[in-house]
């Protein structure tokens, strides 16, 4: 879609054009309430991630655990995934936007 986008000319007909039309502009769409709803689903995902961690520090604060600083640090590796992954979906959402800001008025 970004070759698309970027590629394609207006107000005329080139051999090696690419054609754009209302479908792409409605895949765009679908595309971006996709990635709000799975940015969502991460951003869940840390805060859980966090009362995991909160819970763990409890635990090992308690000596209720033998594993807590094993576990602590897991979960430290887990949330700079989640986080990381966050932070490539907003990536994945502005590249979309200007996508189909793009693609939308051509």
């Amino acid at each position: 879609m970004d070759e698309k986008a970027c590629f394609s000319t207006v107000g005329g007909k080139h051999p090696h054009d690419y054609s754009v039309s209302f479908v792409d502009c409605q895949e765009l769409q679908l595309l971006y309430h996709t990635l709000l709803k799975v940015s969502l689903l991460v951003d869940s995902g840390i805060e859980v991630v966090k009362g995991c961690e909160d819970h763990c520090r409890r635990l090992a604060s308690l000596e209720a655990t033998v594993l807590g600083e094993r576990s602590l640090a897991e979960i430290a590796v887990y949330s700079a995934q989640m986080k990381s992954h966050r932070r490539d979906i907003r990536r994945v959402i502005e590249q979309s936007k200007g996508t189909s800001n793009l693609v939308c008025f051509l």
